[in-house]
């Protein structure tokens, strides 16, 4: 046994799937709809006996950035073909999808669960569209939906959209019989047999057998009652012939149904870019606009590279503040330092001419007196000393004190303090 991975289909698959299977989801025209309509690299996985495919499984890898799954297939899909080969395909063909970079593989086919466990993978129950309405009013019941559900909702109640219980089986029926017209007209419809004409013509040699010179003409559809399943009849002037035309007719109306949901969601992407493009054109006007407006009026700049009247004199108003306050701060300092100031330890910094000549007649003067004690004694000499210090100079007071009691310390200490 040998076991083959392609992402090409091989030329044996859709007999193959034809003759084990009769889901469209394993043939190959599902193949371009994984690819188109999912985005997703489709595969095609077989077992082969002696040259002979005896089971085998198509799907596709979903990169997801983080993790790459491979789906057998969407959303249905499974193994196909000799049951008993199926432990033996899975245990080859899962190192091969490993190679690939595959994460995780998903099969939905619960027909298949046994064989799958016992290959070592884990069976999960998956329900869909289910809502416990036990004990709920509509605020509960709505809330618990999804976003996009009760955004919905809120655009109907806008739109007037009328939203009531069914109690009738016959409205179901209507509503279904509806869609199954919808469905006939489409198959029916001029661009799906010229689609299906063109496919045609590259598939069959010569010209196309067909009667009355039209795909149209040779269609029968055939509705299974009871189902949304039909069947298309071709009539032509070759039995093949027809049925490869039944068969393409089947596959182009799947591709034009997901072409169409393709170009729906290319057109809303198309319109939200070109709304996008606007609001981008009236985000550069409206700042385009403010600029001019700053400009004219002189307000603040948007600017990063420049500076208009008001930050600028915003600038020159913090630095005078900032100047000021180390005014004040030095003048604090020196005024602090003058309250701190005593006889004994004035400041040189602070003697000017004028105290230092005052200094030097102070100097004299004890010179004098010195002299007039020795030559004419204390009492005499008081007057004289007291004379000279008062007149012609106005002496600070400490600096008048302190000479007055370096006077009085050396020849006048009964002498009364002066007025």
């Amino acid at each position: 046994m040998k076991i083959f991975v392609s992402s090409e289909c091989p030329d044996f698959w859709d007999d193959f799937a034809k003759a084990n299977s009769s889901l469209l989801f394993h043939r190959s025209i599902w193949a371009r709809v994984l690819r188109d309509g999912y985005g997703g690299m489709p595969l095609f996985c077989w077992l082969e006996r002696d040259g002979t495919p005896v089971v085998g499984m198509m799907g596709a890898i979903m990169d997801y950035k983080v993790v790459r799954v491979f789906y057998a297939a969407l959303p249905y899909g499974g193994l196909i073909g000799d049951d008993s080969a199926a432990p033996d395909f899975i245990k080859l063909v899962e190192p091969e999808l490993r190679n690939r970079g595959v994460h995780k593989i998903q099969i939905p086919e619960p027909r298949h669960a046994p064989i799958l466990e016992g290959a070592g993978f884990t069976s999960t129950e998956i329900a869909r569209h289910q809502v416990n309405v036990a004990e709920r009013d509509i605020k509960s019941l709505q809330a618990s939906f999804p976003r996009s559900v009760r955004k919905a909702i809120r655009k109907s109640h806008k739109e007037n959209v009328e939203i009531r219980e069914v109690l009738d089986r016959s409205e179901i029926d209507g509503v279904f019989e509806l869609y199954m017209k919808t469905q006939d007209v489409l198959l029916r419809s001029d661009a799906l047999a010229d689609r299906a004409k063109e496919v045609l013509e590259e598939k069959y040699d010569g010209d196309l057998p067909i009667i009355g010179g039209g795909m149209k003409q040779g269609l029968r559809i055939e509705r299974v009652s009871g189902s949304q399943i039909v069947n298309l009849h071709f009539t032509s002037f070759d039995p093949e012939f027809s049925a490869l035309a039944a068969n393409t007719l089947a596959e182009e109306f799947i591709l034009l149904h997901y072409e169409r949901k393709v170009d729906t969601t290319n057109k809303a992407a198309e319109f939200l870019g070109n709304q996008l493009e606007t609001l981008k054109q009236n985000v550069e006007k409206a700042e385009a606009d403010l600029v001019q407006y700053a400009q004219e009026n002189d307000i603040l700049s948007t600017d990063g590279n420049q500076q208009n009247v008001i930050r600028e004199q915003f600038g020159l108003l913090s630095t005078e503040v900032g100047r000021a306050e180390n005014n004040y701060l030095t003048i604090q300092a020196e005024a602090d330092e003058l309250n701190q100031i005593t006889v004994d330890n004035f400041p040189a910094s602070m003697r000017g001419q004028e105290i230092t000549g005052l200094e030097n007649d102070v100097l004299a003067a004890e010179q004098e007196l010195s002299r007039l004690l020795v030559r004419f004694g204390e009492n005499k000499a008081v007057f004289h000393c007291l004379h000279l210090l008062k007149a012609p100079y106005t002496l600070p007071p400490i600096l008048f004190n302190l000479r007055r009691r370096r006077v009085m310390g050396r020849g006048c200490r009964n002498t009364p303090p002066l007025a």
